[in-house]
């Protein structure tokens, strides 16, 4: 994860939680105490881009309350005699293209992940996985970036990476390592 924020407290789990349909899924609420967003520079198998998470007081496609206040005012359009509450709750994607959901009310698929894609041929829309857990496995990078000069998708890890193998600090320097190693073990042969 790439300009991690600080994990959820209590009070922000509840303020979303309250937005909600149902209870946040056990993965989500595990994710986001480990951190509230950031950025992912993975590939995933899947026809949709998730190269951000989003997180509360962003200033830009991140934010996660305007994705909320957007959901919320397209449900309150057009679901006839809607309760004010989201069934799908908008965690991360790519810019405006492509968003992913997490699914909160309570009941089957509680905790699947699905996704919105605009096209030019119209709007798509499709299950994702069938938890946060499985959408983290389905991630994955298709070169070693540090293999090729070619730009893609783990250049910005491996930027990272580097920068931390250059400090004069040697517990980096042992992190650097280690991190390259998992950066890689990542890659789909």
């Amino acid at each position: 994860m790439l300009d991690a924020q600080p994990p959820a407290d209590d009070e922000t789990l509840a303020s979303v939680a309250s937005r909600c349909a149902g209870p946040l899924p056990a993965g989500l609420v595990e994710l986001w105490r480990a951190t509230f967003g950031g950025r992912l520079d993975y590939d995933l198998d899947a026809p949709v881009s998730v190269a951000e998470l989003f997180h509360p007081d962003s200033d830009g496609y991140q934010d996660l309350w305007g994705w909320i206040e957007q959901e919320c005012e397209l449900a309150a359009a057009h679901i006839p005699g809607w309760d004010g509450r989201l069934t799908h709750l908008p965690i991360g994607g790519f810019e405006y293209l492509d968003r992913i959901y997490v699914h909160t009310a309570a009941g089957p698929g509680h905790g699947a992940v699905v996704y919105w894609q605009q096209g030019l041929a119209g709007d798509r829309t499709g299950p994702l996985a069938a938890s946060i857990h499985d959408l983290f496995d389905r991630l994955g990078l298709e070169r070693d970036p540090w293999a090729t000069d070619e730009a893609g998708s783990g250049d910005a890890l491996r930027d990272a990476v580097d920068a931390l193998a250059g400090s004069s600090d040697p517990h980096a320097r042992s992190a650097a390592g280690k991190l390259r190693t998992i950066v890689r073990a990542a890659v789909r042969s």
